[in-house]
């Protein structure tokens, strides 16, 4: 009988732990990371995506709080990535425009600070290179077929 208080002890602890979330996740996650999505439109739905400087590529579906895991991206693509955003000088770009339907990147260079850029107003006409660096970034999130 004690064996058995015993297993059920241990296995109720464990299962405890492996509850508990991880406390990298991208909304605890202590290095850089990448938000860049879209949204609007007559259903207002937004398509969220979190990349972390080590490659760990997440979801945040919409309409909920939670973040789903997506894919690992290669070391060289990230490392590129992030070097792209200070060497684009995206980081000097003050845009928001929001339209109906509307994209954004939101650069976390570190916990407590970031840097966002929405566009999609009509008529507004945002630099070539952050149209390119989006494009390639929310590309790169759709799974190989």
């Amino acid at each position: 009988m004690k064996r058995i208080a015993i297993f059920c002890s241990l296995t109720l602890l464990l299962l405890a732990v492996s509850c508990h979330p991880s406390t990298d996740f991208p909304f605890h996650y202590k290095g850089k990371q990448i938000e860049f999505g879209q949204g609007g439109g007559f259903s207002g739905a937004v398509t969220q995506f979190v990349l972390l400087d080590d490659g760990r590529l997440f979801q945040r579906p919409w309409r909920d709080s939670s973040v789903v895991f997506v894919q690992q991206w290669k070391r060289n693509l990230t490392s590129q990535l992030f070097l792209n955003y200070k060497s684009l000088n995206l980081q000097d770009l003050t845009y928001n425009e929001p339209g109906d339907l509307y994209y954004f990147i939101d650069y976390h260079p570190d916990e407590k600070s970031h840097h966002r850029i929405v566009w999609g107003k009509p008529g507004f006409q945002p630099e070539d290179n952050l149209i390119t660096y989006y494009n390639l970034l929310f590309r790169s999130s759709k799974p190989k077929s």
